[in-house]
């Protein structure tokens, strides 16, 4: 189902513009949900931040104190 792939990023780029869009057919709201049920483990890695976090190396969780 490519067309539904291609609602899906209409969709993601209205919702990052701050836009909502409505399906009024029934037949096509029905299939949307129905391939975001199929796809959801694709549609939830693709919204997932993958930058890595990166904590510098000499910090030590606690209370750090001067040795002088």
């Amino acid at each position: 189902m490519i067309i539904m792939q291609f609602y899906w990023r209409i969709l993601e780029e209205l919702r990052y513009l701050g836009e909502t869009l409505i399906f009024h057919d029934p037949n096509l709201a029905r299939q949307y949900r129905w391939w975001l049920r199929k796809n959801y483990l694709g549609v939830t890695y693709s919204s997932v931040d993958h930058t890595p976090r990166v904590e510098p190396a000499f910090m030590v969780p606690g209370d750090l104190r001067s040795l002088n």
